[in-house]
C-alpha cells in the first residue's frame, strides 16, 4: 500500500546506533507513540459519547481501526509492545474519565490493545498480492471481523461479570461497533496520502466534489430523519459518487454521510428511550457497515480499472512511440498476414513508403525462396503451437532487390479465446552482415581447404568464456566425428598423455598470465581407439584483457606421428648402432678369441689383445702388414706351410675354414694348435670391405680332448663303452649300412631279476656281478664286436658283417653264458638269467634312436614272453612288433584325446517283437581318427589302450561326449535308449559312477535311457568293483548289459551274483546259427535262460535275413548286425533339420 513520504514509523522504531545520543532517541521513539495515543483517545472518547452510556459496550468504535490504520502506513506493520501498553494505557484513561469503573476500564482496556495484535499479526502473515487494492479487501476483513469477535469474546464476558448480563448482547455490541469503525477509518487510512482531486481538470473536479458532497450529505441528513432503513439508500447515493469521485474523496464522504445517520438516528433513540435507544442504534450497525463495504468494494474495483486504463493507455503510448522511433523495422500485421502499420525504419530498409506496405500481404515482399518457412511459422503461430518464432528471411525491396532481414514475430492474444489479435513483427536490417558473412565464408573455406588440404587441425580458444572450437581435421585426427568433442578448453587436456600433461599446461600457462604470445609444443594425445597421436601444436595470442590476461588465443595442430616414428626409428638406429659399435670394441677386447681384420688387398687393419698374444705382433707393428707375414700357419701334423685362409677368402668372397690340425707359428717362434676361419666384410650394398679372421688357441684345449676322449666314451665300473660311446658307432654303423658298406645288428641285454639279487646282497655285490657279467659277455661274444654297457643291468652287443639269423646266434650263445654263469657272494650261489632283444639294420639305414628303441622293444618281448630268452623284433610279426605298435599307438592317444580325434558311431538295435514298438535302441562305438585324417577300427588302438590304462580316460570321454555334446539332439529322437561299453580299467575306478551322475544331470537324459555293457571277462576280473558300479546304476535306473555271453563256461554262475538287464549273446554263435546246431542250441538255451533270470536278450553279428527270421522265431528279444544297420557317424541318427 502507498505510504507517505512524511509518515513515521509507529510500529518499529528507527535503529539505534552509538553515535546517537539517548535523549534524542528517546524523543524520536516517542513522538509516534504519543501520535498515535492521542488520536486513540480522541475516537476512543468520541465512541463512548455516541453511545451515551458510560460503562457500557460503545455502539460505534473507531479508536482500534484508527490504530491498525496508522500501523498498516509502515512498511513492517508488527505489533510493539510500547504501542499496545500506549493504547492500553489511553483507552483505559479516556474510558475512567467518562465514567466507567477502575476494573471494567481495564478490561475494556486490554481487550482493545489485544484486539489491536490480533489484527496486525494476522494481516502481517497475509501472502504478497500482485494487486496492491485487492490487498486491502483481506485486511479490512481481519479488522472488521476476526480481530473484533475473538476480542468481544473477552469483553462480553468481562461486562457480564462487572456490568449486566447479557453475554451474546455485549458480544454483539462490541464486534459490530468496532466492525463499524473500520469500515469508516479504514478506507482513510488506506488512501491517505493520495489525490483527493484528479490531476487533470482540477478547478471542474473540484466543484464537482462539492456539489456531490453536498448533495450526499443532504441527502443522508434526509434519509436519517425521514427513512426507517436510511442506509440501504445511502449505500445507493454512495455507489453513485463511487463512480466519479476519487478513493479518497468517497472515503471521506463516506465516512461523513454514516456519522450524519448515526448522529441524527443516535441522538434522537438514546434521547428517547435510554437504553431501549441504545439497542435500536445497535441495529443500525449492521446495515451501516454494509453500506459501507460495498461502496468500498465497488470504489477499490473502479480504482483497478482505471489504472489498468491509464497503463493500456500509457504502455500504448509507448509502443507506438518506440515503434516510430525504433532503428529497426516493425509491423503490425493481422493473423491473414496483412499489414497493418509499418514504421520508418521498415519504410527505409525496404525502399518503399508505408502506403506501398499497409493493405499487402507479407508474402509479397518476400523472397519467393522463404515464403514457405514463413508461412508455415505463421500457421504455426495461428494454431497455437508456438506464441512467437525468429527466422532469417530475404525482404524484396522497392526496386526488386533482395535484402537478409532478422524476423522476429510475437502473437498477441485474446485473453479470454487465445485467439491471436494481431501479430508484431521486428525486422532487423542484416544484410550487410550477411554480406560479411558470405565473405568470411569464402575466406574460411580457402583457409579451411588449406588446412585441409595441409592436414592441419585448426583451434580456437575463448579463454574468459571456457570454451573452444575444435575444427573438424582437429577432431578426425583423433578419431573422432564432429559432434563427440565438446567445446569445453579442458577436452584437450583430458586427451593429452599424462607424461606430456604437465609440459602443455605449463606452457599454457604462460601464455595465459602473460609471460609469452606463442605456444609451441609436441606432445601425445589418446585416439578415439585407444593408441596414442603425436601431435604438434603451434598457438599465439590474439587478444589480452588491460591487466595481460589472454582472452583469444587460436593455433593449429599437425600430426607428426610418421615424423616421430622415424625419428624414434632414426634415434634406435644411432643407439643401437653406437652400442654394437661400442659392443663390438670391448667385445673384441675381451673375448678370448684372437680377431685380425684386414682391407680388400690384404693389409693388416685391426688386431685385438689376443691376436696380439698369440702371434707376438704388437697393434701399431703389424698395421699395413700383409696377413701373411703375421700370420703363418702351417700343418700340424707335417710341419708343411698351409695358403694363408684370409688370403683364400678375399679370391672366393666365401667364408674359409681350416683344418682341425692346423698351427700358427708365432713371432716368437712358437707353434700353437689353432682353430681358425676368416670370412669376407661387406657394406649394406654388399661391396666387400675387407676380412676378419677369428682364431683360438686349441694348445691346452686339444691336449685336454685328447685326454679325456677316452675317458667320456668308457663306462667307469666295467670298462667297457658307455651308451653314447654306443650312439656315436651306431651312427657311423647307419652311415655305413646306407653307403652299402654292410650288415649291422644290434641286441639289447637285460638281466633278469637284477633289483632282487642288488636288493638283497648290496650294492657291492650288484657291482661284481655286473663286472663279472661284462666279462663273459665279451668272451661270449666274437673278438670284433662292439659291446657296451647302457646303464643299470643293460648291455648292447653290435653285431657287424652277419646277417640276422647269424646275429640271432651269438645272441644266443651269450645268453646261454650267462645262464651258465655261476655267481656267488659270500658263500651263496646266485643263478643268473638274460633276456635279449635283436634289431636288424635295414639296408635303407635308421635313426639310431629308432634302432635303439626297436632293440629296446625286442628286449621288453623277450621279457614279457619268459624271459631267459632273445626276440627278434619284426615290424609286421612276432611279439616285439606288436608291443612297437601298441606302444607307438598308446603315445598317440593321449594326444588324440586333447585334439578330439576321437568319432562316435552308432549301431542300430533291431527290437524283434511289439514288446517296445517304436523304441529306438543304438550302441554307441568308437573311431579314432589319425594325423592323415583316416579313421581307425577299435580293434587296432583298444587292445594298446588297454595295456597301458588309457581306457579310462577314453570311456570317460564317450560318456561325456555323448551325454553333453549330443544331449539335446539325443532327445529330439522321443523313445530312445543308448549302450555304451565299458572297459576292465573302468570298472576298477571308483569314482566312475560319480562321474556318469555328473553327466546325467547336465545332459538332463533320463537315467533308464542309459545302458552300459560290460564284457563277460570284464565282469570276472573285476567283480568286486564291478559289483558296486552295477549296484548303483541300476539303482539309479541305468541298465547293465552283459556283452560276449557265453564265451565262457562260467557264465550262467555269474548271473546270480550279478542281476543285469540284458544278455548280449555272443556272436560267434550267431554267425553259425544256421548251420550249426550245436550253436542254435547254444542260442536257445542263453535265450531261455536270459528270460529266466528276467533279462532280455540281443543276437549281436546278424548278418542276414534268415539268421534274423531264425532269431525272431527262438524269441530273441533285439538284434544287432549288418543286416540290420551298419555304424554310421551318430550325427547320421538325428531328425535332419529343415533347410531355411
Amino acid at each position: 500500500m502507498p505510504r507517505p513520504p512524511a509518515a513515521e514509523r509507529i510500529l518499529t522504531p528507527a535503529p539505534t546506533t552509538e553515535a546517537r545520543p539517548a535523549a534524542a532517541l528517546d524523543r524520536l521513539a516517542w513522538r509516534p507513540l504519543l501520535f498515535a495515543s492521542g488520536i486513540y483517545g480522541l475516537l476512543a472518547v468520541a465512541g463512548i459519547l455516541l453511545s451515551h452510556q458510560p460503562g457500557s459496550t460503545a455502539v460505534f468504535w473507531p479508536a482500534n481501526a484508527a490504530v491498525v490504520g496508522l500501523a498498516l502506513r509502515q512498511a513492517a506493520p508488527r505489533p510493539s509492545l510500547a504501542l499496545l501498553l500506549a493504547v492500553g494505557a489511553t483507552a483505559f484513561a479516556a474510558n475512567a474519565a467518562m465514567g466507567t469503573g477502575i476494573a471494567l476500564a481495564l478490561g475494556f482496556a486490554g481487550c482493545n490493545a489485544f484486539e489491536i495484535a490480533l489484527a496486525l499479526a494476522l494481516i502481517a502473515r497475509l501472502p504478497p498480492s500482485g494487486d496492491p487494492n485487492l490487498g486491502e479487501i483481506p485486511a479490512l476483513a481481519i479488522t472488521a471481523v476476526v480481530a473484533p469477535m475473538v476480542s468481544g469474546i473477552a469483553a462480553a464476558g468481562l461486562m457480564s461479570v462487572l456490568a449486566a448480563p447479557g453475554f451474546w448482547h455485549h458480544w454483539w455490541v462490541w464486534w459490530t461497533a468496532s466492525a463499524l469503525g473500520a469500515v469508516i477509518v479504514l478506507p482513510i487510512a488506506f488512501t491517505w496520502g493520495t489525490a483527493l482531486l484528479p490531476e487533470q481538470r482540477r478547478w471542474p473536479r473540484l466543484a464537482e466534489l462539492a456539489l456531490i458532497g453536498g448533495g450526499t450529505l443532504a441527502f443522508s441528513w434526509q434519509i436519517a430523519t425521514s427513512s426507517a432503513a436510511p442506509f440501504l439508500l445511502l449505500s445507493l447515493a454512495l455507489l453513485l459518487a463511487a463512480t466519479r469521485l476519487t478513493r479518497l474523496a468517497g472515503a471521506l464522504l463516506s465516512a461523513a454521510c454514516t456519522l450524519v445517520v448515526l448522529l441524527v438516528k443516535g441522538s434522537g433513540h438514546l434521547s428517547a428511550a435510554g437504553a431501549g435507544g441504545e439497542w435500536m442504534l445497535v441495529q443500525l450497525q449492521l446495515p451501516a457497515i454494509v453500506s459501507l463495504a460495498l461502496p468500498f468494494i465497488v470504489a477499490l474495483l473502479l480504482d483497478g480499472d482505471r489504472r489498468r486504463l491509464r497503463q493500456l493507455a500509457e504502455s500504448e503510448r509507448r509502443f507506438h512511440g518506440a515503434m516510430a522511433d525504433a532503428a529497426i523495422g516493425m509491423a503490425l500485421v493481422a493473423p491473414d498476414g496483412i499489414l497493418q502499420k509499418v514504421n520508418h525504419a521498415l519504410c527505409e530498409m525496404l525502399g518503399r513508403d508505408a502506403a506501398n506496405l499497409v493493405g499487402r500481404h507479407f508474402r509479397d515482399i518476400t523472397h519467393p525462396d522463404d515464403i514457405a518457412d514463413d508461412l508455415e511459422n505463421v500457421r504455426r503461430v495461428i494454431s497455437g503451437e508456438i506464441d512467437s518464432y525468429r527466422i532469417e528471411k530475404r525482404y524484396i525491396t522497392g526496386d526488386g532487390r533482395a535484402v537478409w532481414g532478422h524476423l522476429s514475430v510475437t502473437a498477441m492474444r485474446d485473453e479470454d479465446t487465445g485467439a491471436p489479435v494481431q501479430l508484431i513483427a521486428q525486422i532487423e536490417n542484416i544484410d550487410q552482415r550477411k554480406k560479411v558473412e558470405q565473405a568470411l565464408a569464402a575466406v574460411e573455406s580457402r583457409w579451411s581447404f588449406a588446412l585441409e588440404s595441409a592436414r592441419q587441425g585448426v583451434w580456437d580458444r575463448d579463454v574468459a568464456a571456457g570454451r573452444t572450437y575444435y575444427s573438424p581435421v582437429w577432431k578426425a585426427m583423433l578419431g573422432y566425428a564432429d559432434t563427440e568433442i565438446s567445446g569445453e578448453s579442458a577436452e584437450w587436456l583430458r586427451l593429452i598423455h599424462p607424461d606430456d600433461l604437465p609440459r602443455a599446461i605449463a606452457l599454457d600457462d604462460a601464455c595465459i598470465n602473460g609471460a609469452s604470445d606463442t605456444f609451441e609444443s609436441e606432445f601425445r594425445m589418446r585416439h578415439r581407439d585407444g593408441h596414442w597421436v603425436w601431435v604438434l601444436d603451434r598457438g599465439r595470442v590474439v587478444n589480452r584483457s588491460p591487466d595481460g590476461k589472454a582472452l583469444r588465443m587460436i593455433g593449429t595442430h599437425a600430426d607428426i606421428s610418421l615424423r616421430k616414428t622415424a625419428e624414434q626409428e632414426l634415434r634406435a638406429l644411432t643407439t643401437a648402432l653406437f652400442e654394437e659399435k661400442e659392443r663390438l670394441r670391448i667385445t673384441l677386447d675381451s673375448i678370448g678369441d684372437a680377431v685380425i681384420c684386414t682391407d680388400t688387398a690384404g693389409r693388416v687393419t685391426f688386431m685385438n689383445p689376443v691376436a696380439e698374444q698369440l702371434t707376438g705382433w704388437a697393434r701399431h707393428e703389424a698395421a699395413g702388414l700383409a696377413i701373411r707375414d703375421v700370420f703363418r700357419v702351417v700343418d700340424g701334423t707335417s710341419g708343411r706351410a698351409l695358403a694363408c685362409p684370409v688370403e683364400a677368402c678375399l679370391r672366393s668372397l666365401k667364408p674359409h675354414y681350416m683344418n682341425e690340425d692346423t698351427c700358427v707359428l708365432s713371432r716368437r717362434g712358437e707353434q700353437l694348435s689353432v682353430h681358425d676361419s676368416a670370412a669376407p666384410i661387406r657394406d649394406q650394398d654388399g661391396n666387400v670391405l675387407g676380412a676378419v679372421l677369428v682364431f683360438q688357441d686349441l694348445t691346452g684345449a686339444r691336449a685336454l680332448q685328447a685326454e679325456l676322449a677316452q675317458s667320456a666314451l668308457v663306462d667307469a665300473l666295467t670298462g667297457l663303452p658307455n651308451r653314447k660311446a654306443l650312439e656315436a658307432r651306431l651312427a657311423e654303423a647307419v652311415d655305413s649300412a646306407r653307403a652299402g658298406n654292410g650288415r649291422f645288428s644290434l641286441c639289447f641285454l637285460d638281466l633278469d631279476r637284477f633289483k632282487i639279487l642288488n636288493d638283497s646282497a648290496g650294492h657291492v655285490a650288484g657291482d661284481a656281478l655286473l663286472v663279472t657279467v661284462a666279462e663273459t659277455i665279451v668272451k661270449a661274444a666274437r673278438p670284433g664286436d662292439f659291446i657296451a654297457r647302457l646303464g643299470g643291468d643293460e648291455f648292447a652287443l653290435l653285431l657287424a658283417g652277419i646277417g640276422p639269423d647269424e646275429a640271432e646266434q651269438i645272441a644266443r650263445a651269450v645268453i646261454k653264458a650267462i645262464a651258465d654263469l655261476q655267481f656267488t657272494w659270500q658263500g651263496r650261489a646266485h643263478a643268473l638269467t638274460m633276456s635279449g632283444g635283436l634289431a636288424d639294420l635295414p639296408a635303407g639305414g635308421l635313426p639310431p634312436g629308432e634302432w635303439m628303441s626297436r632293440a629296446d622293444v625286442a628286449s621288453y618281448a623277450a621279457k614279457s614272453t619268459g624271459r631267459n630268452r632273445v626276440c627278434v623284433y619284426r615290424q609286421d610279426a612276432g611279439d616285439a612288433g606288436r608291443y612297437h605298435r601298441e606302444i607307438q599307438v598308446a603315445s598317440g592317444l593321449r594326444t588324440a584325446i586333447v585334439e578330439d580325434r576321437f568319432r562316435l558311431f552308432a549301431q542300430r538295435i533291431e527290437i524283434l517283437h511289439n514288446v517296445d514298438a517304436g523304441k529306438r535302441y543304438y550302441e554307441i562305438l568308437l573311431r579314432l581318427e589319425d594325423e592323415e585324417g583316416r579313421l581307425m577300427l577299435p580293434g587296432s588302438f583298444i587292445p594298446a589302450a588297454e595295456r597301458y590304462d588309457l581306457m579310462g580316460e577314453i570311456d570317460r570321454w564317450v560318456i561325456r561326449t555323448t551325454l553333453r555334446r549330443y544331449g539335446a539332439p539325443l532327445r529330439s529322437l522321443g523313445d530312445f535308449a543308448l549302450a555304451i561299453n565299458l572297459s576292465a580299467n573302468s570298472l576298477n575306478d571308483p569314482a566312475l559312477w560319480s562321474f556318469v551322475e555328473g553327466e546325467l544331470a547336465a545332459s538332463e537324459i533320463e537315467p533308464w535311457r542309459l545302458h552300459f555293457e560290460i564284457t563277460e571277462t570284464a565282469l570276472i576280473d573285476n567283480m568286486a568293483a564291478a559289483s558296486g558300479f552295477v549296484a548303483a546304476a541300476r539303482q539309479a535306473g541305468c541298465g547293465i548289459t552283459l556283452d560276449d555271453f557265453g564265451a565262457g563256461l562260467s557264465s550262467f554262475s555269474y548271473l546270480r551274483q550279478f542281476p543285469v538287464d540284458i544278455l548280449k549273446i555272443d556272436g560267434n554263435f550267431i554267425r553259425q546259427i544256421l548251420n550249426s546246431p550245436v550253436d542254435r542250441a547254444i542260442v536257445e538255451s542263453i535265450n531261455d535262460l536270459g528270460h529266466k533270470f528276467g533279462a532280455r536278450t540281443i543276437a549281436e553279428f546278424v548278418e542276414d535275413a534268415a539268421a534274423l527270421d531264425l532269431l525272431r522265431a527262438m524269441g530273441v528279444d533285439m538284434a544287432q548286425g549288418y543286416a540290420i544297420a551298419r555304424p554310421v557317424p551318430i550325427e547320421a541318427i538325428f531328425p535332419a533339420q529343415p533347410s531355411a
